[in-house]
């Protein structure tokens, strides 16, 4: 029986003047007395570096303004890039929320560097999301220096960490800097990597046409030429070849109002063909928010539909059932099913689901206090004959605190009272600034077994849950399509062992659990779930009663 045991990146003048008069009443006197001017000031700025160009530079542009109490400082950016192979160019909006600072990074490395974290997400509205969409990965800027860090992806599937680096900020006009950088990525995670091909060239201020109108900004270009290693071998060998080069446009603390870039990776063995990349990069600001004051289009909320709603209470608020006040004792009843293989070899499997939302409250459990418990029940059955009793049951037991994180969970099989299996989580932290339509909300676990071995004995999860709007779901009590709100959620679990090196499983490879999953609620809970996991090929919840 294979039961899931986890259930869950040089002079400038201004001319100010004034009007003597600070009335009406002064400016309809004789002006050869009474309105007098004060002598122009000139004022001279030195442009010959990149920092005295931007202090330099003017406030950003304030009418029209919103202002919004409680938002955190971010930007929103229109992309538009033509991918190397296609003939039309791709168009998307990217939202930068900054998160805030912490003290080095959630992997231990620059443990004690002030590092700014910014979330990066880009969705597509018109698709339905997945483990590709939305996006979300972390940038990394030293909060004291503005050296840029890495970058990592929710899921791990890209990411990187300059260690070390040489990188120059205060560059001087039209003078070109190579510098290096000592990096570590998913080529190679442990040994850090030198590259000595990278070039900044400050070129001066320059006023370009923005979504706002004329700005000045300052111009800094890049290159550089990667070699990344794979260092995971006995003999490291190059894995992939990035050649890259950009110009941004900076304004105050280098944001950037404009950037444009050129971007292509080679297999070594051929570096005339790039394998994947862009040019026609352009990257342009059209919406911030700073200092609580929104001008443009908002980061967060630029995809919400027209009448549609930001966040999952929002829907719920709306649906026909929003009056609902469940019992103290109120039960669920899912019907669940799931298979996995392909004609005569597909296995399939039924079972009750019984979920009780509300156990206890204010409970102690190992090291954390006042917890409320959620418990599901599991009975499978034959579908062949559904009549019989059920052949294995299970019972789940989560811990969770009033504000609905989880901090655990421990399962009991047929019956008995000896723990199968569960999870304490030790960490969770939060990796988003905000949440809402399309905007994920993602948390990070670190988690030990309740039954750890030394070869399996820990864990980090990640988990992106993303609020998707409005859409119908099956009631089987009303046996009829009702309106539900829509959610997608997908989590990643790597596991380690009790020295910390990375779990594997018989054949050699890493123990690693996912699940992705669609799920339609309303005020009642779950209507319908629709999964695949790391263990079967379709898994499916069905809301059969509530009592």
């Amino acid at each position: 029986m294979n039961i899931s045991k986890v259930a869950l990146a040089v002079s400038t003048v201004f001319l100010l003047s004034a009007c003597g008069g600070d009335s009406q009443e002064a400016s309809d006197k004789d002006t050869d007395t009474d309105n007098t001017t004060q002598p122009e000031t000139e004022v001279t700025v030195d442009l010959s570096t990149l920092s005295g160009c931007l202090d330099s530079l003017a406030g950003f542009p304030v009418n029209p303004a919103k202002g919004i109490s409680g938002r955190v400082d971010a930007r929103l950016y229109q992309v538009s890039r033509l991918n190397h192979g296609d003939d039309e160019k791709t168009v998307y909006k990217q939202s930068e929320i900054d998160v805030g600072e912490r003290v080095g990074l959630p992997n231990g490395l620059l443990a004690d560097t002030n590092v700014k974290v910014t979330q990066i997400t880009i969705a597509n509205p018109d698709l339905e999301p997945d483990a590709w969409s939305p996006s979300f990965e972390h940038s990394y800027v030293n909060a004291d220096n503005q050296q840029y860090l890495g970058q990592h992806d929710v899921f791990s599937r890209w990411w990187s960490t300059n260690v070390d680096s040489t990188q120059p900020m205060n560059l001087n006009l039209d003078e070109t800097t190579q510098y290096w950088i000592e990096r570590v990525d998913q080529f190679s995670p442990e040994q850090p990597v030198r590259h000595e091909n990278l070039y900044a060239t400050y070129k001066g201020k320059e006023t370009i046409e923005t979504a706002f109108g004329e700005k000045e900004t300052c111009v800094v270009e890049y290159s550089s030429e990667l070699a990344l290693m794979n260092t995971s071998l006995d003999e490291p060998v190059e894995a992939v070849r990035i050649v890259e080069s950009s110009t941004d446009y900076l304004d105050q603390d280098y944001s950037i109002l404009l950037s444009v870039r050129e971007y292509s990776e080679y297999d070594p063995a051929d570096l005339e063909t790039a394998t994947w990349g862009y040019s026609d990069y352009r990257k342009e600001l059209i919406g911030r928010v700073k200092d609580e004051v929104l001008i443009g289009a908002d980061p967060e909320q630029h995809l919400v539909p027209e009448g549609g709603f930001t966040t999952m209470e929002q829907c719920l608020a709306s649906l026909p059932d929003n009056d609902y006040i469940a019992a103290p004792d109120a039960q669920i009843e899912y019907l669940m099913t799931r298979s996995k293989g392909e004609a005569e070899s597909m296995i399939v499997q039924d079972a009750t689901y019984t979920l009780t939302p509300r156990v206890e409250e204010g409970v102690s459990w190992r090291d954390h206090e006042n917890l409320n418990t959620t418990r599901l029940h599991g009975a499978f059955f034959d579908y062949q004959n559904p009549t019989a009793p059920p052949f294995y049951e299970f019972t789940e037991t989560y811990y969770s605190t009033e504000e609905g994180v989880l901090m655990g969970f421990e399962a009991t099989e047929n019956g008995g009272n000896v723990t199968a299996w569960g999870a304490d989580n030790v960490l969770s932290e939060s990796q988003s600034a905000t949440s809402g339509y399309l905007l994920p909300d993602v948390r990070l676990n670190h988690g030990k077994l309740l039954n750890a071995t030394a070869e399996l004995d820990n864990f980090v999860q990640v988990m992106s849950t993303v609020f998707a709007g409005v859409g119908t779901a099956w009631d089987s009590e009303l046996g009829e399509f009702v309106p539900a709100c829509k959610e997608y959620r997908r989590w990643e679990a790597n596991y380690y062992t009790e020295d910390g090196a990375v779990a594997v499983d018989g054949e050699g490879n890493p123990v690693v659990e996912f699940s992705d999953e669609r799920n339609f609620y309303d005020n009642r809970g779950l209507i319908e779930s629709f999964r695949t996991t790391h263990n079967w090929d379709s898994e499916g919840w069905l809301r059969m009663m509530i009592n």
